[in-house]
Formats: C-alpha cells, sequence, structure tokens
C-alpha cells in the first residue's frame, strides 16, 4: 500500500508518497524528496484496511485529533469465518433428494430453517412411534408440495440419508475452510465443498 501525505494548508489535499509537491509558499519538492522533511506535511492513517485487497476508494483526509486519517474501501476484502458461515448456512438450507425405491420415487426434502421446525416435530413423532413400539404406523408430511405417507422408521432413513449423507459433509467442508488462514477468495466454489 502506497504511503499517502497530506500537506496542512487551507486544502488539505492527499499527496501520494512518490508525487512531486509544490508548497505553498512556492517551494518545489521532486517527487523522490521525503515527505516527511516538508514543513506541515503529515502522513495519513489509513482506518481498516484489513487486509490485502485491491483499495478502490479512499474517503477524504479527516484531522483526528493530532493525526490524520482515512477510510478505505477493498475492492476483495479478505474472506472472514462469517462468509463461510453464511455459505454453509446457504448450502444446507437447499434440502437434499431422497429416493423411496417405490412408487413414491425421489422427493425433494426442503431444510431452510423454517422447513427445519416441520421436520423437528415429525422426529419428535417418529422416535416417540418407535419408543411405543408404533414403528410401523404411519405418517403423512408434505415435502415441497406433495404429500406423502411415510412410517416412523422410514423417517429414521430420511433423516440418516439426509442430515448425514447428505449434509455432514457440508459441516465438514465449511470447519475447513474456517481453519484455513487465510480462507481462500474462491471459499464458494464447489471444489471446497466436495460432497456437498
Amino acid at each position: 500500500m502506497t504511503n499517502v501525505w497530506i500537506y496542512r494548508d487551507d486544502t488539505e489535499h492527499p499527496i501520494d508518497d512518490q508525487a512531486p509537491f509544490t508548497a505553498a509558499d512556492g517551494t518545489q519538492y521532486p517527487g523522490n524528496f521525503p515527505k516527511s522533511e516538508i514543513p506541515e506535511m503529515e502522513p495519513v492513517t489509513d482506518l481498516d484496511p484489513t487486509g490485502t485487497g485491491s483499495i478502490t476508494t479512499y474517503d477524504t483526509p479527516t484531522l483526528n485529533g493530532d493525526h490524520y486519517e482515512r477510510t478505505v474501501t477493498l475492492s476483495n476484502p479478505p474472506v472472514t469465518m462469517q462468509n463461510v458461515i453464511d455459505e454453509r448456512s446457504r448450502r444446507l438450507a437447499l434440502g437434499f433428494d431422497y429416493d423411496f425405491g417405490d412408487d413414491r420415487g425421489t422427493v425433494h426434502f426442503s431444510t431452510a430453517d423454517h422447513d427445519m421446525v416441520g421436520w423437528d416435530a415429525v422426529t419428535k413423532l417418529a422416535n416417540a412411534l418407535i419408543a411405543t413400539g408404533s414403528s410401523a404406523q404411519t405418517i403423512t408430511i408434505v415435502p415441497e408440495t406433495t404429500g406423502i405417507t411415510i412410517t416412523a422408521l422410514e423417517w429414521q432413513a430420511i433423516l440418516i440419508n439426509g442430515f448425514g449423507v447428505s449434509q455432514q459433509p457440508i459441516w465438514a467442508a465449511s470447519f475447513a475452510l474456517e481453519a484455513m488462514d487465510p480462507i481462500p477468495t474462491d471459499y464458494t466454489n464447489d471444489s471446497y465443498w466436495t460432497g456437498a
């Protein structure tokens, strides 16, 4: 990142570290002249340049106590753990397909947050039926838009397939990405989410 300086005059405009400069008194300084040796010239502190991204914009430097500051905007800011968590949540919400292997065919199960509330209720019912020896009793569910009938034991198979086989790799990929330093900028690429 290039150092930027500001000349404390009426305009207080930023000056690049390697730029030539003419002071208010008419003194001319070549670009290679150290800005720190020019009277009334002060460095500007860039606020929150949080990584190696390419800077796209600078706010106008402002005096803050005894030093100048400016805020920078990065065109490609570094990837954070929260970015990975958001991508994980997006992928988890896509749902999964389950093939019943009979005339019910393959059914898509949605897994957005509001869907999970319903699936939690079905899981509790299925577990209660199994615990009371009624594992063959049927439950009507509506994944997506089609109602189907399943048994309590079939629900367990759906959970194993959907949440074990389909979603666990998403969690594992997320944890692996979060542990990387730095996290790759192309973290949304499917290659990082193998099996997801």
